[in-house]
């Protein structure tokens, strides 16, 4: 059948990038859009290119080595392995193998069940993924910030900075178990808005209702997405999304006015400006009824809107989002919170934000020298209490009669200086990187002094030294240490300062999605055109490791490990020549 001209999947209208030919011409002949719907998906996961990408894509996640039900890990594959793959998918004969759930504690003391999905189904799970990006990546809301390409948590503070200086009530909502009450009944009903794919949606079907294995029992899946699998997190967006346009949609509804009318009170005082300031009394009308407006950030479940009205009517918001959760999405609110934003405090994302009042906004001169009031961005705080028991709970510290001090970390004495040091500096940089954008950077100055005293009094602890001052002596302030030609320091609290900033979000291009997608397959490519090195047969190849895992050096830290771990050479070998290595006949 002849394609119709506005069938295409995209435009193709800029260069497309090296190694992604081979994917682009696939989707262009298979992933077909015919009267505003998509067909043709599970043709394109059943494509045994894509299925290919998918493996060398997951191989390299360390979540891979997890194992499923069948207790298998899938290192080597063979060329026949995708085609047969390729063929159950395409004749509708697979079946996903349930997945393995484990409770995990979470941080605020609660537990978090996690499904783990087989080796076979991670592949499937990660093809599946990758066509519903390139779908509906367009198609989801700018609000949008979590499990998605160049969005972090980073963005939606950085939107947070930008869009809610003028805000006044914040309703705070977190979305219970989202994960795993997720209808699947209106799942398919919002895929089957953008999809007319049988095939495909048999699939999902199938992968929703696959179940999970708990204590050795088989459960069935009722509603909600496995947490943990990788097709959950842009299954939920896609759910999710119909509450972003339908907050969208009441915000054009709602937003009202163009600016706020002025204070009379300002207007009609005859105190002149100075005196008027020195009475905080504002130029606007805070409380005018003839201006209305919406503000609105999700992070996957987590996520707070913003408004600038009456008490009044952010009660009537927060019912109709209650009500649309509640009635439409099927979902359920862990908590829901009406604050004022100008004196309270909340947190989001881990951070605690706060707006600003009013009568304590800072005052400017202009180059006219006229003083004038502005609107100052609303404030991110460093979570310093929430922290401190963190750091209390893991060993770093220890309340004493006098407060909290930083202690020794017994546990690691038995490791090298260079690990001990290279461990500390892993979560202060973790901790810094993730809080480099809030307001006030003090509480990272003294988070860098606790973990820094606490390195010390460990390697104290170990090298016998008694005091900080002698380790100081020994070590220099900075931990200056040299070991097996290695050198390493304790990490500046100002590490983040070092890392050019990248403001490319809010932006999306699928060809540059395939090349990530694709990037990954290299030497697993081999398999399909290539045969044994040492017998030459293309019948049952396997990868065979040069260097294992194994070998592998770990006192190269972290970099040096990730970077030997990647170069290790891979050879391809049949089946027969792979045991005689092995077993040490070659």
């Amino acid at each position: 059948m002849k394609r119709k001209e506005d069938s295409k999947f995209y435009e193709r209208d800029v260069i497309t990038p090296k190694g992604t030919n081979e994917t682009d011409q696939i989707l262009e002949k298979l992933l077909i859009k015919r009267n505003n719907k998509y067909e043709g998906l599970l043709k394109c996961i059943a494509n045994e290119s894509i299925l290919l990408s998918a493996f060398e894509r997951i191989l390299k996640k360390s979540g891979y080595y997890s194992k499923g039900v069948d207790d298998k890990i899938l290192l080597t594959v063979d060329n026949f392995f995708f085609k047969g793959l390729s063929k159950e998918l395409g004749s509708n004969s697979y079946q996903p193998k349930p997945s393995r759930r484990v409770i995990i504690p979470k941080s605020n003391g609660g537990s978090r069940p996690l499904g783990i999905s087989c080796s076979i189904d991670k592949v499937v799970q990660e093809a599946m993924r990758f066509i519903l990006e390139l779908i509906y990546e367009p198609l989801f809301h700018d609000n949008s910030h979590g499990f998605r390409p160049n969005r972090s948590c980073h963005t939606a503070m950085k939107q947070y900075k930008n869009q809610f200086s003028a805000v006044t009530w914040v309703l705070n909502l977190d979305i219970s178990k989202c994960f795993d009450n997720i209808n699947h009944l209106t799942l398919a009903d919002i895929l089957a808005k953008n999809i007319n794919d049988r095939g495909f949606m048999d699939l999902y079907w199938k992968m929703v209702k696959a179940g999970y294995i708990f204590d050795g029992t088989h459960f069935r899946s009722e509603k909600g997405t496995p947490q943990g699998s990788i097709v959950s997190p842009i299954l939920a967006n896609i759910y999710l999304n119909e509450l972003d346009m339908f907050i969208n949609r009441y915000k054009l509804s709602f937003d009202f006015g163009i600016n706020k009318s002025k204070n009379k009170t300002f207007r009609n005082s005859k105190v002149n400006v100075k005196g008027r300031r020195k009475l905080n009394i504002i130029t606007t009308n805070i409380a005018d009824k003839d201006f209305k407006r919406l503000f609105y950030i999700r992070y996957a479940d987590d996520f707070i809107v913003g408004l600038d009205c009456d008490m009044l009517t952010a009660k009537i918001v927060s019912e109709n989002i209650t009500n649309f959760i509640r009635d439409i999405l099927k979902m359920d609110l862990k908590h829901k919170q009406i604050i004022s934003f100008r004196h309270n405090r909340t947190n989001f994302l881990g951070f605690i934000i706060k707006g600003s009042a009013f009568n304590k906004r800072p005052i400017r001169t202009n180059k006219q020298g006229v003083k004038f009031r502005v609107t100052p961005r609303p404030s991110i705080l460093f979570p310093m209490k929430r922290a401190l028991d963190r750091l209390v709970e893991k060993g770093f510290i220890r309340k004493g009669k006098y407060g909290m001090k930083p202690t020794s970390l017994r546990r690691l004495i038995h490791h090298p200086l260079y690990n001990i040091i290279e461990y500390y500096n892993s979560i202060y940089r973790g901790l810094a990187y993730y809080y480099k954008i809030c307001t006030f950077h003090s509480p990272l100055r003294n988070l860098n002094y606790i973990l820094k005293t606490s390195c010390i009094l460990t390697i104290a602890l170990k090298m016998k030294l008694k005091t900080i001052h002698k380790v100081i002596k020994r070590y220099g302030i900075d931990l200056n240490i040299i070991e097996n030609n290695a050198r390493i320091s304790f990490v500046k609290w100002d590490v983040w300062k070092r890392i050019p900033k990248d403001d490319t979000y809010f932006t999306y291009d699928p060809l540059e999605s395939i090349r990530t997608f694709t990037s990954f397959g290299g030497r697993s490519k081999l398999m399909v055109n290539e045969g044994c090195e040492k017998c030459g047969s293309k019948e049952d190849l396997q990868l065979h490791h040069v260097n294992p895992r194994k070998n592998i050096n770990i006192k190269l830290g972290k970099i040096g490990y990730i970077k030997s771990s990647v170069s290790r050479k891979q050879i391809l070998l049949c089946r027969s020549c792979h045991v005689k290595i092995h077993i040490g006949h070659v």
